[in-house]
């Protein structure tokens, strides 16, 4: 992904006009390995009976599922002995994290997957969206959440799997499957209705289960985006010769079109690693007015980026204590907010002073790492109770400086007999300290 590509992605961002479409090569990747449709079908295959099924049809999904979902004696078998569902219940990759995290903060305006695993939703839980619901039916894109919603136009395996697509015939064949069919008709309408003039990034359509790109194909012909990113590391020859309709669209009069040649997962863990960077270093530079207020300074000062080396769990680290979010608690602040301009300040002060960022911390003369918090002006004795819950144990000596009021109040057993009472030491070696306990110290 070039400067180019990412300054138009984080413009499309700004303008709320971006919508990630996954399919299943996301979920395929690492860690997660969810199975490919021939290995299911094989897998499926071998579950039954092999000899009862006809040889020219064992290793096609989509016709294996018509054996089974067309007969009631089989489709049961079909759902509850033959797929193994454990096998689409495994790890969240980096791109599932990455899709949860726009989600959460509105980078992304919606997430549509024809995916019916809940990697997703589990990457949400695990940055702290635990209220995260999928959204499976066209009147739920409505309901009022905290999150942007993730649409599964296809089915989910934890709402009803009776209701699971695997066929282009349970909605247009012979015996279509009316509330099935019914379905994808309605994601068709709010999909023309919705994505007009959006700009798309398109992900893992380019694997076997190729009746999925068909159905996609059908529900976005309808639209008219503005702007199309399909991301996949295959020439594009491949691409047009494996999703023919998608690449139509793609190449429509009127639509920008872009071809990333990176996976999936790799293309939206670098762009969320992008837009973290981005984040704080707006934060920095929008601070500089604050910074040059409290120290008395006339002359800007020099803004240290983030370290090559950061990984994504630093950057996200990083995100949460500017926006004031304990561990376990999901970010949903798009772009730094005016109250986020003293902790700016503060990174800038610190980096005045000589400390080094890496990681999330900086790292000081004398070998202390300084985390920097903000506590929102809040008693500091609350905030360091909810940042220090899930916070895992110290290595070494650590400093938490926080902008937080004086905590007179607290109690003994949490406060250090030989600093002052704005100093708070917590359960690990930690010390928290009030911007004006380390401007007293020499920190800043």
């Amino acid at each position: 992904m070039t400067d180019a590509q990412l300054a138009e992605l984080f413009a499309s961002i700004d303008a709320g006009r971006l919508v990630l479409i996954c399919g299943a090569g996301l979920s395929m990747g690492e860690p997660s390995r969810t199975p490919g449709a021939r290995e299911l079908a094989d897998d499926c295959v071998q579950r039954y009976q092999p000899e009862a099924v006809p040889p020219e049809i064992q290793h096609n999904l989509e016709q294996l599922a018509d054996f089974f979902l067309f007969s009631p004696p089989l489709r049961a078998i079909f759902r509850d002995r033959l797929v193994d569902w454990s096998r689409f219940n495994g790890v969240p990759n980096s791109g599932h994290v990455a899709v949860a995290d726009f989600l959460a903060c509105g980078a992304a305006t919606a997430a549509i997957t024809t995916n019916f695993d809940m990697l997703v939703e589990e990457a949400s839980k695990q940055l702290g969206d635990r209220a995260f619901q999928a959204t499976v039916e066209t009147d739920e894109a409505h309901r009022h959440s905290d999150h942007r919603p993730l649409l599964k136009i296809h089915g989910c395996m934890g709402r009803n799997r009776d209701q699971i697509l695997w066929s282009r015939n349970q909605i247009e064949g012979m015996h279509p499957d009316p509330p099935l069919a019914a379905r994808i008709t309605a994601w068709r309408t709010w999909m023309a209705a919705n994505l007009q003039g959006r700009d798309l990034v398109i992900v893992g359509f380019w694997t076997d289960w190729a009746y999925l790109n068909s159905v996609l194909e059908g529900v976005l012909d309808g639209t008219n985006p503005a702007l199309i990113y399909l991301v996949n590391p295959g020439p594009a020859e491949e691409l047009e010769q494996k999703a023919p309709g998608l690449w139509s669209i793609s190449h429509r009069n009127g639509v920008f079109f872009r071809h990333v040649q990176q996976t999936g997962t790799e293309f939206l863990r670098n762009l969320r690693n992008s837009f973290n960077r981005k984040f704080f270093e707006h934060t920095l530079h929008r601070s500089i007015s604050a910074f040059k207020a409290i120290t008395g300074s006339t002359v800007d000062p020099a803004v240290d980026v983030l370290p090559a080396a950061a990984n994504s769990e630093d950057l996200y680290d990083l995100r949460r204590d500017i926006c004031g979010v304990p561990a376990g608690h999901v970010v949903r602040e798009l772009k730094p907010k005016p109250h986020m301009e003293v902790i700016g300040a503060t990174h800038l002060r610190l980096q005045a002073r000589g400390a080094i960022l890496s990681g999330a911390r900086y790292r000081i003369s004398d070998g202390t790492t300084v985390r920097v918090v903000n506590g929102a002006g809040r008693v500091m004795s609350m905030v360091r109770a909810e940042f220090t819950k899930r916070q895992p144990q110290t290595i070494g000596k650590e400093i938490v400086i926080c902008d937080a009021q004086e905590d007179g109040n607290a109690p003994a057993n949490i406060m250090r007999e030989s600093t002052a009472a704005t100093v708070v030491r917590t359960g690990t070696t930690a010390e928290w300290m009030t911007l004006q306990a380390a401007t007293t110290r020499g920190l800043l």
